[in-house]
């Protein structure tokens, strides 16, 4: 990274829970109270360790398949190969 260059993506942390929907969750999703909400976040840092973005969604509970593809970066280093 030169020093005009602005810092790289390196990690993206995720988060998954299952709530209660609040009232208005409950209005947005056009669902009862006994409908769990799955909540989803992710938040990606730079090589500072600065969030520079966060995402939080949220879906109903009832109707949600979650699924994701991760690529996995491979380096090489004096140790070997990281990242297999």
């Amino acid at each position: 990274m030169a020093n005009n260059d602005p810092p790289e993506l390196v990690r993206t942390h995720y988060e998954i829970t299952v709530t209660v929907p609040t009232l208005e969750e409950q209005k947005q999703l056009q669902i009862d109270s006994a409908v769990p909400v799955l909540v989803t976040s992710e938040t990606v840092m730079d090589s500072t360790e600065k969030a520079v973005m966060n995402v939080i969604t949220r879906y109903r509970g009832d109707r949600c398949q979650l699924s994701g593809i991760v690529l996995l970066p491979r380096k090489k280093t004096k140790q070997g190969i990281v990242g297999e």
